[in-house]
């Protein structure tokens, strides 16, 4: 006979994580932070080296350097 198995059983064999559960507002506020942050740091070195390319004019108008060296990281 198969031994069944009870849900609290279940519950002490799996991972959790306070960030999903009930409460931990906190904890939830600073990790998505910190998250944001985090892609931030991925995302705006591209905005910035794209920005004479897509807006020339804005970069001239508020003095963007453009160096071969960042053509050449495209």
């Amino acid at each position: 006979m198969k031994k069944m198995i009870q849900r609290k059983d279940v519950s002490k064999l799996l991972v959790s994580d306070d960030y999903f559960s009930e409460k931990h507002y906190l904890l939830k506020i600073l990790q998505t932070l910190v998250a944001i942050i985090g892609w931030m740091g991925v995302i705006l070195p591209f905005v910035w080296l794209s920005i004479p390319f897509v807006f020339p004019k804005f970069a001239e108008e508020y003095s963007f350097r453009t160096y071969a060296e960042g053509f050449q990281t495209f």
